[in-house]
């Protein structure tokens, strides 16, 4: 075998060698991609400090950065002492806005069910909105949550398997 021969058939082993690479790469991305869960993104975006637009059923839309993301909810803090906590089955969809949001976050409620963070907010008496399956915001000082329910300082009371979203002012 001549020089020219070995440097060709070295070329072209090389040149196979690097397409299985690529094609057992785009293939593990691929994988990685199909593994990837909603949760996991919103993580992410925590993580990073992200700006995001998150779409919910009631048709609200929270724009800011997400500052928990658990498996029962994810709080977005939306302005200067604003946080939405939208519980994750009221969550139609989320969108990357680009960049991070610089500064301190609000300070939140950090729990592990979207029902022991309107306790939490009860325990600070927090004035809040919170919105019900139908679409309806209620406002109002947060005097109390039970077990099923929470009630605002006016008599107003609401069953929690309702509530979808609680934003704080």
């Amino acid at each position: 075998m001549r020089d020219e021969q070995l440097h060709a058939f070295l070329n072209l082993a090389r040149a196979r060698t690097s397409v299985d690479a690529r094609r057992r790469r785009r293939w593990l991305e691929q994988q990685l991609d199909e593994d990837q869960t909603f949760a996991a993104v919103c993580r992410g975006m925590a993580d990073a400090g992200a700006r995001v637009e998150l779409s919910v059923a009631s048709g609200r839309t929270y724009r800011g950065a997400v500052v928990v993301a658990a498996a029962e909810y994810v709080a977005v803090a939306t302005g200067d002492a604003e946080v939405a906590y939208v519980a994750a089955a009221a969550i139609v969809g989320l969108r990357h806005l680009g960049g991070a949001v610089g500064g301190d976050p609000p300070a939140v409620v950090r729990a592990a069910t979207f029902d022991d963070v309107v306790h939490g907010l009860s325990e600070r008496h927090a004035v809040i909105a919170a919105c019900t399956v139908d679409g309806t915001a209620h406002r109002g000082q947060l005097a109390g949550v039970g077990r099923d329910l929470l009630w605002f300082d006016d008599g107003r009371y609401l069953r929690l398997d309702v509530v979808t979203e609680v934003t704080t002012p």
